[in-house]
């Protein structure tokens, strides 16, 4: 939880850095990229939780084959095209 509010604080001061333009487009865009990344933030830590519920509590697969899971997971993720896509939608703003 100290990681997420690390984040949280982090991101808020990039939010309101000094050299940010105080025009409504700024502000907009500023605000939209905080919304965008709250969302996948959340998301992603939905989904987490839900995966490990199920995996853990549901089908009991225990934490050996849970770790090996993972970590095949993380291995194929990287090489997936979808994540140079997601990057680069992070990337416009």
């Amino acid at each position: 939880m100290q990681q997420i509010l690390h984040i949280i604080l982090y991101k808020i001061l990039a939010f309101i850095k000094p050299e940010m333009d105080f025009s409504l487009r700024g502000v907009v865009k500023s605000v939209g990229s905080t919304v965008v990344y709250a969302g996948f933030a959340a998301g992603a830590f939905i989904v987490a939780l839900r995966a490990l519920d199920f995996l853990l509590i549901e089908q009991r697969i225990g934490l050996f084959l849970l770790h090996r899971f993972i970590s095949i997971v993380l291995f194929i993720f990287p090489f997936c095209k979808c994540w140079q896509y997601c990057g680069l939608l992070f990337h416009s703003f």
